[in-house]
C-alpha cells in the first residue's frame, strides 16, 4: 500500500495539446509483480484523477497481463498485452505513443491502436484493442492540480489498485524510443 506521487504540473513529457499533435512519449519501468491477482494493479497514473472530462493515462496488471487505458472513463481506447509478465522476476516494461490520431471515428480504430506499443524485456508484445466509444481526442495533461495526478504504484479511485510488487528505475521520454528497445532493456 506505498505509492509514489510527483507534482503534475511539472510532469509533461506525455501531455497532448490537441489530437494527432505529433507529442510522442515513452515510459519504461522495471516491475517485479508478487502475485498474478486477479484484480487491477496500478503501475502508472498520469493526467485527470477523475478521468470524466479530461483524458488520463493508466498502466496496470491484471493477472499476468499488461492494460494501458487511454481517455476519459466513457471515451477511451484500451491496449492489452496479455501473459506478458513473470510474477516474482524482474521485467521491463516500455509504453510507447507515436503522438498521432486517438479517436473518435469507427473506422479508424485499428489505426488508433497502433499508435501504442507495450514490450517487456525489449520485445515488442502482441496486443489487443478495445475501446468505449471508438476512443479520444481530447486533451491531457496535468496542468488542473485540484484534479490531475501523476502517480507510480497507485490510482487515483476508491478502490486505489495499489500495485503488489516492486517498482524501479522510472523512465519517461517526450519521444517515441520503438528504436530503442534493446538499448532500453540493456
Amino acid at each position: 500500500s506505498t505509492f509514489l506521487q510527483g507534482n503534475p504540473t511539472s510532469m509533461n513529457a506525455m501531455d497532448r495539446v490537441s489530437n494527432g499533435d505529433g507529442n510522442a512519449w515513452t515510459l519504461s519501468m522495471w516491475v517485479k509483480p508478487a502475485s498474478s491477482a486477479t484484480g487491477s494493479q496500478t503501475l502508472f497514473n498520469y493526467g485527470s484523477g477523475s478521468a470524466v472530462n479530461t483524458g488520463a493515462i493508466t498502466l496496470y496488471q491484471s493477472s499476468n497481463s499488461l492494460l494501458l487505458q487511454y481517455g476519459t472513463v466513457s471515451n477511451k481506447i484500451l491496449i492489452a498485452a496479455l501473459s506478458c509478465l513473470t510474477v516474482g522476476s524482474w521485467n521491463n516494461v516500455v509504453v510507447t505513443f507515436d503522438g498521432g490520431t486517438t479517436g473518435v471515428a469507427s473506422g479508424s480504430l485499428s489505426n488508433y491502436y497502433s499508435r501504442f506499443k507495450i514490450a517487456v524485456n525489449g520485445v515488442n508484445k502482441t496486443t489487443n484493442g478495445s475501446h468505449q466509444n471508438y476512443g479520444y481526442d481530447g486533451v491531457l495533461n496535468g496542468n488542473d492540480v485540484s484534479d490531475n495526478i501523476f502517480r507510480i504504484g497507485r490510482d487515483n479511485n476508491v478502490y486505489n489498485n495499489y500495485f503488489d510488487g516492486v517498482i524501479n528505475q522510472v523512465a519517461i521520454w517526450s519521444s517515441d524510443e520503438s528504436a530503442n528497445l534493446s538499448d532500453i532493456y540493456n
